[in-house]
């Protein structure tokens, strides 16, 4: 499961739809990897634009802005120097 996968939790004949996010999947593959730092900074250069959910999961700090700082952590992440905050 990654972020951009929808699940459906049925309970007593009622649905519910949530989309999933998970902070450092940008790109939907449902794990942090190296993809997922350079989709982001080719987001903060504006090469690409991401949108929804794979923005929120690009801002990993949860400030509302997609920086540098945002990619620090991923790759902190990726070294297992640091846990990213679901």
């Amino acid at each position: 499961i990654g972020t951009g996968d929808i699940v459906k939790i049925t309970v007593s004949g009622n649905t519910s739809t949530y989309t999933v996010i998970i902070f450092g999947d940008v790109n939907g593959d449902g794990k942090v990897t190296i993809k997922d730092i350079m989709l982001t900074n080719r987001n903060i250069l504006k090469k690409i634009s991401l949108n929804g959910e794979y923005l929120k999961a690009a801002d990993v700090n949860k400030d509302g802005k997609v920086t540098i700082k945002d990619i620090m952590l991923i790759n902190n992440s990726i070294l297992g120097k640091s846990k990213l905050t679901q």
